[in-house]
């Protein structure tokens, strides 16, 4: 594989060549074939091979690329050997740029009797460097990528004595206390003290009838505990005997019973028997 490089400008295109694409054999994927470059075209195939085959045999030699985004051949080249002896044949196939992501499998095949020897198959293919702007700083369109500046916390705490709001407040004085301001106050502390007096009338109050109420109670709990003693009975203890009495028998044996059962167990046994007479 060799690239040719423009002297004049980074921008201009690139020109190379693959490798032998068949040194392996005759088929061949395009990974590693040619180069993942974005903008990438092929613009013509070289392929050499010889064959060996009778001369009067029918022989086509078939080489190929499979389109890779639809169906069928993005280039296929026959030559056909039939009736003339092996030989060695050279080609250069021009295909109009296609690019990179058309380009499927490869191979070269064989229709009739003969083969196909020593293959030799390259790419001929150009791209431009910039053909996406942002792949390097010297392609014209190219936009820097946006990195924020760094940002300073400091930035952002305010020294409290630089607003004008508190320093408003702290240069305010004190206002000062006049008549009126003292009158109000004598006032506020009589209302106070009549306030406390009320209060503590209204607890003795409050405090006898809570005592009377709780009397009452008393009361009524109490009466409900007292129980007369004739309310009560003590009974009598001891215990109890039986008063019937059953002596020890021995119950005889039931024969008219016997009789039944020996009768039943009788006519069991002939009806099974009478199941084997049939």
């Amino acid at each position: 594989m060799f690239l040719v490089y423009s002297p004049y400008s980074y921008s201009r295109d690139v020109y190379g060549q693959t490798g032998n694409a068949a040194a392996s054999g005759l088929s061949w994927t395009m990974a590693g074939v040619l180069p993942e470059q974005a903008g990438l075209r092929v613009s013509d195939i070289i392929y050499r091979y010889r064959t060996q085959k009778d001369v009067n045999a029918d022989m086509l030699v078939y080489v190929q690329n499979e389109n890779a985004v639809a169906p069928g051949y993005v280039f296929r080249s026959v030559d056909d050997w039939s009736g003339i002896p092996g030989n060695t044949i050279n080609k250069l196939v021009p295909v109009g740029l296609l690019p990179l992501e058309v380009w499927g499998s490869g191979s070269i095949q064989v229709d009739g009797e003969g083969q196909v020897l020593d293959p030799l198959v390259v790419y001929n293919y150009q791209y431009d460097p910039c053909f996406d702007p942002q792949s390097s700083p010297s392609c014209p369109g190219y936009v820097p990528e946006y990195a924020p500046e760094p940002i300073d916390p400091l930035q952002y705490v305010k020294d409290p004595l630089e607003d004008e709001l508190i320093l408003a407040e702290l240069e305010k004085k004190p206002p000062e206390e006049n008549e009126e301001d003292e009158e109000d106050s004598r006032r506020m502390q009589a209302m106070l003290m009549q306030m406390e007096r009320l209060e503590t009338m209204l607890g003795g109050v409050n405090a006898k009838l809570v005592t009377a109420e709780a009397q009452i109670q008393y009361e009524e709990l109490l009466s409900l505990n007292f129980i007369p003693t004739t309310y009560t009975r003590q009974l009598k203890g001891g215990s109890y005997e039986d008063s019937i009495k059953y002596a020890d028998t021995e119950i005889p044996t039931n024969k008219r019973a016997t009789r039944v059962g020996l009768a039943q167990e009788l006519l069991h046994q002939e009806m099974v028997n009478s199941q084997y007479e049939r």
